[in-house]
């Protein structure tokens, strides 16, 4: 029978330097964030408003609409982008992104091709122009 991993015990500490994780199995290891945890930025994003804000009935049902609305639009907009993937197997949205990354890298990549294409053909014609004139 294969021998399950036990768990590791971490303790975290929050001193100014930032956010450090040390593991108790091995004492020497310890990972440091790169962000200061007391840094002013982290400190003021995390403070709550004095009076609490509260939405009235009607605000409410604007809001829920307005989110649904924008739901409908970022599916749409998905089924949409899924359609111009050629050879995509999975619907799922990070799926569907990863691919279309995939396929414009591809497609810039070919953009580059026939643009190195065209400079050389411009080249040999100009070539085949001045040899021409030589000529005559």
């Amino acid at each position: 029978l294969p021998t399950k991993p036990q768990p590791s015990s971490r303790i975290l500490s929050f001193e100014k330097t930032g956010l450090k994780v040390m593991n108790q199995d091995s004492p020497n290891l310890i990972f440091t964030t790169k962000e200061e945890v007391g840094s002013p930025e982290l400190i003021t994003r995390g403070t709550k408003r004095a009076q609490p804000f509260t939405r009235s009935q009607s605000n409410a049902q604007d809001h829920i609409l307005a989110e649904r609305k924008r739901r409908e639009k970022l599916t749409e907009r998905f089924v949409a982008l899924s359609a111009l993937i050629p050879g995509l197997k999975k619907m799922d949205k990070a799926s569907v992104l990863g691919d279309a990354l995939k396929h414009i890298k591809y497609l810039q990549e070919r953009v580059g091709e026939f643009e190195e294409q065209k400079k050389e053909r411009r080249l040999e014609s100009m070539v085949l122009v001045k040899k021409s004139k030589l000529i005559l």
